[in-house]
């Protein structure tokens, strides 16, 4: 499987806290009315995966990076103001919308 090369278990993902906090602590994070009621119907639609996450695969599982890629790209025309995207270029090294520093 690719990436198992890369992770402490040898398994796709490691389990693993929160940087620089305790084991089992939360890191909270205020977020509009808005979207506590879009969280809220989705959750209502879908249910959640059965550690609590409020997205998963189609086995339950934790979902890999292309798929946040994927759905980003679908979203990005929605969520960002034609003038803050960043045009794409084969050349161009960006991370979500995000470009590359010009030394990295």
């Amino acid at each position: 499987m690719v990436g198992t090369k890369w992770t402490d278990s040898g398994l796709r993902h490691d389990r693993r806290g929160l940087k620089s906090r305790e084991a089992n602590t939360d890191r909270p994070v205020p977020i509009p009315p808005v979207l506590v009621a879009m969280i809220r119907a989705h959750i209502e639609e879908f249910g959640t995966a059965t550690d609590g996450r409020l997205f998963a695969n189609e086995r339950g599982g934790v979902l890999g990076s292309t798929s946040y890629w994927r759905v980003w790209q679908e979203a990005r025309p929605f969520a960002l103001p034609r003038t803050r995207r960043i045009p794409r270029s084969p050349t161009a090294r960006t991370t979500y919308g995000t470009p590359a520093s010009p030394t990295g």
